[in-house]
């Protein structure tokens, strides 16, 4: 790394407004941050250690309301508009930044790369830039088709209708196996996400990665305040957007259990972080290697994130209100 790089990634290290953004949360010294208060009782937050959540997965079958309403932001051709201007303005870097933690989490070159529930395609559009090869694929036709235009790489680009459960039917199998595999904001429109994570899993090479990254839903969750102070929407539109977004996704206890659900089932290590820099303390040394890991990339992003940080006067929101989620296929 050269010295100016070197420098760059302490300055990153220790800028305080990166924990009060979107892939930051909050953070109080007294108390650490939300990856930091479950290391005590999940041992760093891994899939595997123990938790407190249900020993059976029968609350997913309640989930179809949540999921519902969630889904008909991005389906029905009234309400799209709202998703794809908050997302275009509020998410953009944050899903660039995925990428990235994604490329540095991976641990080798990575020469095949799928991006689950892809949308439009601008991640996809991101990762042509680097991957020698990219797959999207998306349930929603017309996300399919933004995609397929926006992409110009010829063989290298390919985007399938597909969700992300279908990734196990024959369709899916023909995609063949991915060094990578990405997933940004989305994880609570999968109606099956046990099937879904075990049909990623499937798709992947061995020692291959899958990073899901989404909203955290509180435990004790108040729709109002919450989406008011984490997610700052521009109009009552988007806030009811953002609302149906945050009760569509999966509290901490709930993410425990599908990620021991899927290793009991598939030959996967799972780990569930929430906060920081893909689910480290911004401080800590993990997250000072991710940034030196792909630091010409992560630096500008997340510069970005200070030009686009809260209004000065804004407390940080009370909540960590990002989760990460890394699933690897073991060898």
């Amino acid at each position: 790394m050269t010295e100016k790089l070197f420098f760059d990634v302490c300055e990153v290290a220790a800028w305080g407004w990166l924990r009060r953004l979107m892939l930051g949360g909050h953070h109080d010294g007294s108390r650490g941050c939300f990856v930091e208060s479950h290391r005590r009782q999940n041992r760093a937050g891994s899939a595997t250690a123990g938790r407190s959540g249900p020993d059976d997965l029968t609350w997913l079958q309640e989930r179809a309301t949540a999921r519902a309403r969630a889904e008909r932001w991005f389906t029905d051709p009234r309400l799209r508009p709202v998703s794809i201007g908050y997302d275009d303005r509020d998410t953009a870097t944050s899903r660039l930044l995925c990428l990235q933690v994604g490329l540095a989490q991976v641990g080798r070159p990575v020469r095949r790369l799928l991006d689950v529930s892809c949308g439009g395609g601008d991640l996809l559009a991101e990762a042509a830039r680097i991957v020698p090869e990219v797959v999207g694929v998306d349930p929603v036709a017309v996300a399919v088709a933004a995609a397929r235009q926006r992409l110009t790489g010829g063989p290298r680009c390919r985007v399938d209708e597909l969700s992300m459960e279908q990734l196990a039917d024959p369709a899916g199998q023909t995609l063949g196996t991915f060094d990578l595999a990405i997933m940004h904001l989305v994880f609570g429109l999968v109606e099956n996400p046990l099937a879904g994570l075990l049909a990623v899993a499937d798709r992947l090479s061995e020692g291959g990665l899958f990073y899901a990254t989404d909203l955290l839903r509180p435990a004790a969750f108040n729709a109002d305040p919450h989406v008011a102070v984490a997610f700052r929407p521009a109009n009552s539109d988007e806030h009811a957007y953002l609302v149906d977004q945050v009760a569509a996704s999966f509290s901490w206890d709930e993410l425990i259990a599908l990620g021991q659900a899927v290793e009991r089932c598939a030959p996967v290590r799972v780990e569930v972080r929430a906060g920081g820099l893909g689910g480290f303390d911004i401080a800590s040394g993990q997250a000072r290697r991710l940034v030196a890991a792909r630091a010409q990339h992560m630096i500008p992003l997340l510069r970005r994130f200070e030009d686009d940080g809260a209004p000065e006067g804004a407390g940080p929101p009370p909540y960590e209100v990002m989760w990460h989620l890394y699933l690897r296929r073991l060898t």
